[in-house]
C-alpha cells in the first residue's frame, strides 16, 4: 500500500487485514441548507407590450424568436407582452433595399427593419 492510500485507510484493530476506509466530512445535504444557499433569486426582466407589423416576407403563423433560452412566437398584428431583451433582437435584424432615383436605377441601398413592431405600452 502507497502513502496516498495509507491515507485514506487507517487500522481498525479487530484482528484482520481490512482497514476502515476514511472518508472526508460530508456537506450538508440540500435539506438542511437554508434557502438562500439553495438557489440565487429569480429576477424577471422587464417587459413590454409590442405589435408586429405586417409585412410581406412573415408568414402569418408568426415568427420565433429566442432570448436567453425562452422562445416567443410573434405573430403580426397580434399585440404580446415580451422581455425588453426582444426589442435589441428586433432593431438588429434589418434588410437592405435598393434605393432607385427617378429612372429607375439604383443609386445604393438602404437598411430598414426587416420585423418591424410598434411599441403599445
Amino acid at each position: 500500500m502507497s502513502a496516498d492510500d495509507a491515507a485514506f485507510f487507517e487500522d481498525d484493530d479487530d484482528g484482520d487485514d481490512l482497514g476502515t476506509l476514511n472518508t472526508p466530512p460530508q456537506t450538508k445535504p440540500a435539506a438542511k441548507r437554508n434557502k438562500a444557499q439553495r438557489s440565487a433569486p429569480v429576477v424577471k426582466p422587464e417587459m413590454v407590450k409590442i405589435q408586429l407589423e405586417e409585412v410581406d416576407n412573415m408568414s402569418p403563423t408568426g415568427q420565433f424568436f429566442g432570448l436567453n433560452g425562452v422562445g416567443y412566437n410573434l405573430r403580426p398584428g397580434e399585440p404580446a407582452i415580451v422581455p425588453v431583451g426582444i426589442l435589441s433582437i428586433l432593431n438588429d435584424a434589418v434588410m437592405s433595399i435598393p434605393v432607385v432615383d427617378g429612372n429607375q436605377t439604383v443609386t445604393g441601398y438602404r437598411d430598414r427593419l426587416r420585423f418591424p413592431y410598434r411599441i403599445l405600452g
